[in-house]
């Protein structure tokens, strides 16, 4: 079995023109060192990770998912040109939620949503209730 999650080969077949031959590889790495790691926690660092989990999950996609400063002002773009697009906009704020998917499904799984993370979960605007799982036709 790989080290901690970390595959032992990658077929990228040698194309390096592309991020997203590293995404991959990083997101199995994090599910599988997490899904490994975070049962055997202790239950006051699982709950600190459940509870802090939200909050920078939440800061990262707003960072991630809206302009920096630096662009604003460069572009000179208004500040209500900015709040109606990045701040006070429903579609925004569902492409926010969605970005975090993966993240909220896994924290889900480990067992890390509990009625204090999931309402800081609310209150960073990240929270989407559970789709229904595709069930498997075995």
């Amino acid at each position: 079995m790989p080290s901690d999650g970390l595959p032992t080969k990658v077929n990228d077949y040698g194309d390096t023109s592309t991020a997203s031959d590293n995404t991959c590889t990083a997101i199995a790495y994090a599910r599988n060192t997490t899904t490994r790691r975070v049962p055997r926690m202790p239950r006051h660092r699982r709950f600190a990770l459940s509870v802090l989990t939200p909050l920078i999950i939440g800061l990262m996609a707003r960072i991630m998912l809206s302009p920096p400063g630096s662009m604003i002002r460069a572009f000179r773009i208004p500040g209500d040109v900015v709040r109606e697009v990045y701040v006070d906009n429903p579609e925004t704020a569902a492409q926010t939620r969605d970005s975090v998917a993966r993240t909220r499904e896994l924290c889900t799984d480990l067992g890390m949503m509990n009625p204090i993370s999931r309402r800081l979960w609310r209150a960073m605007g990240i929270w989407d209730e559970p789709k229904a799982r595709a069930r498997s036709k075995a």
